[in-house]
């Protein structure tokens, strides 16, 4: 029609930003939508150029925050095999957002040692997967923060080789004060450089957090916690790994106080080590339930290598703790606490058992209950006698010993 303008394709920001964007147009300057931006320069930059090929990952992150709605952020095929290194600080994400990357092995965010990786804030949803994080420094919680009303999800997404550096740093890998999920991912190898009372390096967490199909493995605490501090949150680890983490102190693999909550559920904790609790340690009325999982080859150098239960409480069924090393307590020692032994079995005998004969049936039995007694007894402070042990638990080790 004569004299009527045409509708113009983009709102007053320019191609990307559709100026229909539902039924109608609104009368604002820039239409409500959800964004879906895809990253196509692996240059760190802010110069407010959005044209094609000029799209950087803290360019998309800032339009993202800037409006509000569910926005997705992806990254073009071009950019697969190669690392984004920071050069202007952390990166930052503050409204619901889903961070889509290539694979964990196809792009790494490097922060070269000069700020921290990742910050998510704000009252937020946001799922990142497919994302290598790594280099980052700060005087705490190196890679990624999570701060209190954000809930975010990671799907195969490594966080390696984070650190920090002031006293009493917390989560050089992850810091967690919101409700966070890590679903097969990984955390390795982030550690407190030139700081003291280090707690968390691989994942600190006081709020909620979920570690499903996950490793967390090669983290270095100087003081507590190597692999996960949980500090009065509610830490739930299903179907995971946690490996060879250190902590000088206590809690090797990890460490749980104030009143926090652990569950683990058919996991593996092995190679962990440290002063006091190489695989696990309970303090300050912490709770922890062990279910289905393995605890082997975690040491300490005082006492309880695989477990040290201090003013806490730790229940444990259908489990393996074995192969543990401590001058007191090499599998558990119990402290000013309480330890619930479920439908469980503490294993020093295992292999020598499952060696002898099987018809020898009343031989076989005989050195059943005996190594039942010594496992019995290895839960050092343990007000249960080890032949009441014994017996409460003999048919679980038959069980054990013939599978």
């Amino acid at each position: 029609m004569a004299g009527v303008n045409p509708i113009p394709l983009f709102d007053q920001r320019g191609s990307g930003f559709d100026r229909v964007a539902s039924s109608s147009i609104d009368i604002g300057e820039f239409e409500l939508q959800s964004l879906n931006l895809v990253v196509d320069t692996l240059d760190d930059e802010s110069d407010g150029d959005y044209s094609d090929g000029d799209l950087s990952l803290r360019e998309a992150l800032k339009l993202a925050n800037a409006f509000a709605g569910a926005d997705t952020i992806t990254f073009d095929g071009s950019l697969a095999g190669g690392e984004i290194d920071l050069s202007l600080g952390e990166l930052t994400a503050t409204d619901g957002l889903s961070l889509i990357g290539p694979g964990v092995d196809q792009l790494t965010i490097d922060a070269q040692g000069g700020s921290r990786v990742m910050r998510l804030s704000g009252t937020s949803t946001i799922d990142m997967s497919g994302l290598t994080l790594t280099g980052g420094t700060a005087d705490q919680r190196g890679g990624l923060r999570v701060d209190a009303n954000v809930t975010a999800t990671l799907t195969d997404v490594s966080i390696q080789g984070n650190t920090a550096t002031a006293s009493g740093v917390a989560g050089e890998g992850v810091f967690n004060n919101g409700d966070l999920t890590l679903r097969d991912s990984s955390v390795t190898g982030n550690m407190a450089t030139n700081a003291s009372n280090a707690l968390g390096d691989g994942l600190w967490n006081d709020n909620i957090l979920a570690v499903e199909e996950s490793t967390v493995a090669d983290n270095s605490a100087n003081f507590r916690g190597g692999g996960v501090f949980n500090a009065g949150g509610v830490l739930t680890i299903t179907d995971s790994t946690i490996s060879t983490n250190t902590a000088p102190n206590s809690g090797g693999g990890i460490l749980s106080g104030n009143n926090g909550t652990v569950s683990i559920t058919n996991s593996t904790l092995s190679g962990n080590s440290a002063q006091n609790g190489g695989g696990v340690r309970t303090l300050y009325g912490s709770n922890t339930t062990i279910r289905h999982s393995t605890m082997t080859g975690n040491s300490a150098t005082g006492s309880g290598g695989g477990i040290f239960v201090y003013n806490g409480t730790v229940t444990l069924s259908h489990s393996l703790i074995f192969g543990n090393t401590a001058p007191t307590g090499s599998e558990i020692h119990r402290n000013y606490g309480t330890v619930n032994l479920g439908d469980f079995v503490t294993v020093h005998a295992i292999k020598r058992l499952a060696g002898l004969v099987r018809s020898d049936f009343a031989v076989w039995l005989r050195s059943m209950r005996a190594g039942m007694r010594r496992s019995c007894s290895a839960v050092s402070g343990k007000s249960r006698s080890p032949s009441t042990c014994a017996r409460g638990s003999a048919a679980l080790l038959l069980r054990a010993c013939l599978a």
